[in-house]
């Protein structure tokens, strides 16, 4: 999760880091969240200090000998709108952060830009690379093949580039 000081803050910067990693993201959905999140936290203050106010009102009025009842019904008012506002806050909340948990990290200025690994430039190597007398094919290519990964579902679940481990891996994992 990005820290929604930076989010707030920068945001043409993570619009640009959304772009290079070719990310689709609400990213207007989320700043809303945000804007709309806290317009609620000051409207939930502004009603629990009525309602401390109209408690120091009630308790002032029962010792004058007073009749309440009014003022009673007006706390239960605001107590009512305290709990919608509430309620409504804690869906607010929930949109918010499962939103910020999507976000993706920034990424560092000299990560090549791109969608995927066909972006990506070779540093350096380390050793002779072998050379086989048959087709190299990729790890994804191979659990496919076997059936022992499944990524259509991983990647419904958590995004591109992660999987499920299926039958015996899942053992050999273990």
């Amino acid at each position: 999760m990005l820290d929604p000081k930076i989010i707030r803050d920068e945001p043409d910067r993570i619009k640009q880091m959304l772009k290079d990693r070719a990310v689709e993201f609400n990213f207007k959905k989320m700043l809303e969240l945000n804007k709309t999140r806290k317009e609620m936290m000051l409207q939930s203050d502004e009603l629990k200090q009525q309602r401390n106010q109209m408690s120091v009102k009630i308790g002032s009025a029962r010792k004058t000998g007073n009749d309440a009842s009014e003022l009673l019904q007006q706390m239960g008012q605001i107590s009512k709108k305290l709990d919608d506002l509430e309620n409504l806050r804690k869906t607010v909340e929930d949109d918010y952060h499962n939103l910020s948990f999507s976000i993706p990290n920034l990424i560092h200025d000299s990560v090549p830009k791109g969608a995927d690994e066909s972006s990506n430039k070779q540093i350096r190597t380390w050793g002779e690379i072998p050379k086989f007398n048959f087709e190299v094919r990729d790890h994804i290519d191979l659990g496919l093949e076997l059936d022992i990964v499944d990524l259509e579902r991983a990647s419904k679940t958590a995004g591109a580039r992660f999987y499920y481990l299926k039958g015996g891996l899942v053992k050999l994992g273990q």
